[in-house]
């Protein structure tokens, strides 16, 4: 599959009926909540120059999932934003100004994406539906925006997912102790900080927690450029379940959920039944199959038949096939003991954003063996049969 990805600084499967979620290539026991996991990286959006976008889970907050990317080295100040200057260097700029100064170039980008990323999410139902609208940011930015100091203290942020560094929207107080004198500065996330330097106001005594500390704009006239992180909230009610993003039709996927991840999502028209596995027209659930036959999956869908196939216990997810019909060759996968669900989804692997699917369905059991392995019994009328 070809497509452009821009890649930010993500559910796993999980069908109602099955109610798993999946980390570090399996499926584990969890919640709803638990579709997308801290560290995942997901496709939702497209930025400023249409290409389609990275995000990694921050986390889970109940509802909706923090999701951020990563935009680039871009200047905070420049010689037109409302400075502040310690000897020849700018400590501090306005992120976005209410004076007759121009706003800071980090502002400019994020509004871009801003802008871009909500006019996409139009393009997508599940996009429009779930990328959630935040009030309150500096700049007035809804979909994308750069948080503030006190939004990262909030608690609405995992600290172990964000960078070592990165621009914050708002100001801080540099110092070097509770007495010292405090310079307004440009707040940032510095994680390997030594120390306590930077204050909530000039008369602070309590400085705040270590990793929030100040960044130059620019230094000794020249442009310091700061890793800079955007921020989005998705709701995560519609969630089915993810897969790599690069998955192509007809192409047996081992480890299927271990890279960027496509979001399957609910919807009303998709539903998928699955009855039988079958072999030269027998029923084939809970029986021995030999190794690389092709099977028919006896299951009704109106889109595209995609196979899971789980390791016995039903909690790791093995290998993952989207069909072109109901046949199933079980080439590549080796002898043992497995589970089959399926699944009717809207598959499309031109690009990676999220795609219609109905629930997995129900898990059958089935055991390949080798041909030596299957043994057969003699009766008086029916032949030779499998047992």
């Amino acid at each position: 599959m070809k497509k452009k990805i821009f890649l930010g600084a993500m559910v796993l499967l999980m069908p109602f009926i099955i109610a798993h979620t999946y980390l570090n290539h399996s499926l584990k026991a969890a919640g709803s909540m638990n579709l997308l996991l801290e560290g995942e990286q997901v496709i939702v959006g497209k930025s400023p120059e249409g290409e389609e976008l990275v995000w990694k889970i921050n986390k889970n907050n109940g509802t909706y999932y923090m999701m951020q990317t990563y935009i680039g080295k871009i200047n905070k100040c420049s010689s037109a934003t409302n400075n502040s200057y310690v000897d020849s260097n700018v400590l501090y700029c306005d992120f976005y100004t209410t004076t007759s100064k121009a706003h800071s170039p980090l502002f400019i980008r994020a509004r871009e994406y801003n802008t871009a990323y909500h006019n996409g999410l139009s393009e997508n139902d599940f996009e429009q539906a779930a990328v959630q609208a935040v009030s309150g940011n500096v700049g007035n930015l809804e979909y994308t925006y750069v948080p503030s100091v006190n939004q990262i203290l909030s608690g609405n942020f995992n600290y172990d997912q964000l960078p070592d560094f990165m621009m914050l929207s708002d100001s801080v107080y540099m110092g070097t102790s509770a007495g010292a004198v405090k310079k307004l500065a440009n707040a940032v996330i510095y994680k390997p900080a030594a120390g306590s330097y930077a204050y909530p106001s000039a008369s602070s005594t309590t400085p705040y927690p270590k990793y929030i500390y100040y960044g130059w704009g620019i230094q000794a006239g020249t442009a310091h450029k700061q890793d800079d992180y955007l921020f989005s909230h998705l709701n995560n009610n519609d969630i089915l379940y993810a897969l790599n993003s690069d998955i192509n039709k007809n192409v047996l996927t081992t480890d299927p959920r271990s890279d960027v991840l496509k979001i399957r999502y609910a919807d009303s028209a998709y539903s998928v039944v699955f009855s039988d596995i079958k072999h030269n027209g027998k029923s084939m659930v809970g029986k021995k199959i030999i190794e690389n036959t092709t099977i028919e999956l006896d299951a009704t869908a109106s889109d595209t038949l995609s196979v899971f196939v789980f390791d016995n216990s039903g909690t790791t997810l093995l290998y993952y096939k989207a069909l072109d019909s109901n046949d199933f060759d079980l080439t590549g996968i080796p002898v043992g003991k497995y589970k089959i669900a399926v699944a009717n989804e809207e598959f499309d692997d031109t690009t990676g954003r999220p795609a219609k699917s109905s629930p997995i369905s129900d898990m059958k059991d089935i055991e390949i063996v080798e041909p030596h392995k299957l043994t057969y019994t003699k009766t008086p009328q029916s032949g030779a049969s499998s047992g």
